[in-house]
């Protein structure tokens, strides 16, 4: 069992190296083409770059190398240049052949600049890679449901918002956020930043490895994989740990649903997290426990018709008033009691 676990993780290991390499050159290759166009019409390069990686498979789909169309742009009736014709949505659809790679991507901004149902797309911040990943979805761009997680993926794990920054004229450094954060309307209230623990943190990973990938090779069958609970009841002490987790088990296929203590604090913390991770499925929340939540922590997770936004505030995007948080002294509440139907204590 030993050496078949060893035997899946290098050939995963060898796989996402290769990946990296791929997605890297594309990179390199097409980047100052990703910013000229920005600074031409406004599309976020980071966009650019993540939509071309996705859409080409690195530049190496059929549609990239024999048609240079690298944003899988279909004919539509205005097009009367070359064509050919691909399996897509439907048999044997009509797509757009380029001279070449430089006039994908021109095409592909003029493409966004010239339809009425993209225009929302043009009055987001041009660092706003969520807002523009989710407006395409919205728009009609794609039909595949993680569309947006996808890119924002890509941009995350590539960094390509600096290419963003590069054609504003802006540094980049590792720290820069994909508008995760941002450092606007400063409250007076102390912003509430948890430093995050100083354990050991390869422990977690380690016991978590055997699980997931036992699981995984149970699960043969795709659809089965997908949805295979993989159930470790290990606390985990730091948010980047957490990622550590989510990138294994985003390896194998499976989703993740992180635990919430269900305080404003930790809940902001997990919705960082579900927005940075690619196989995030569902998160808990406590809303209506106390009738003056909203009155002591500001910038509480925005929910609406189930989704969770993005805060605008910086550090986590919480802040609290301790002022009035004197006003409501802590109290022991009855802890829940949860039993099976045998009578026997069950988990909480």
């Amino acid at each position: 069992m030993k050496q078949i676990i060893l035997y899946v993780f290098l050939i995963i290991s060898s796989s996402l190296h290769a990946q990296r390499e791929r997605a890297e050159a594309y990179i390199n290759k097409y980047k100052d083409l990703a910013i000229s166009e920005m600074q031409r019409t406004g599309i976020p390069a980071s966009i650019t770059l993540a939509q071309g990686i996705l859409e080409s498979q690195f530049g190496e789909s059929d549609l990239a190398v024999n048609a240079n169309n690298h944003f899988g742009i279909k004919c539509k009736t205005e097009w009367t240049g070359q064509k050919t014709y691909h399996d897509d949505d439907l048999k044997k659809e009509c797509f757009r052949v380029y001279p070449s790679a430089a006039d994908s991507y021109k095409d592909h901004s003029n493409f966004l600049m010239t339809r009425e149902w993209y225009a929302f797309l043009f009055k987001l911040e041009p660092t706003d890679d969520s807002g523009w990943a989710y407006g395409l979805k919205k728009a009609g761009y794609a039909t595949e449901k993680d569309y947006p997680q996808r890119l924002l993926k890509l941009i995350n794990d590539y960094q390509l918002q600096q290419y963003s920054l590069a054609a504003l004229g802006k540094p980049f450094t590792e720290t820069t956020s994909s508008n995760i954060v941002s450092n606007k309307n400063l409250k007076k209230q102390r912003i509430i930043n948890q430093p995050s623990s100083q354990t050991n943190s390869a422990a977690p990973v380690a016991e978590m490895e055997p699980v997931i990938v036992k699981k995984s090779i149970e699960a043969t069958d795709p659809e089965e994989k997908n949805e295979a609970e993989i159930e470790v009841k290990k606390q985990v002490n730091n948010e980047t740990e957490i990622k550590k987790i989510s990138a294994l088990c985003d390896s194998f296929g499976v989703l993740m649903a992180p635990h919430n203590p269900l305080g404003p604090i930790a809940t902001m913390v997990n919705v960082h997290i579900g927005l940075s991770t690619s196989n995030f499925l569902i998160q808990e929340v406590m809303r209506n426990d106390v009738p003056w939540r909203e009155d002591v922590f500001e910038g509480i997770a925005e929910i609406r018709e189930g989704y969770v936004y993005p805060p605008t505030e910086p550090g986590i995007g919480i802040s609290l008033n301790e002022d009035l948080a004197k006003h409501y002294p802590f109290q022991n509440s009855q802890p829940v009691q949860w039993f099976n139907k045998d009578g026997s204590v069950a988990d909480w």
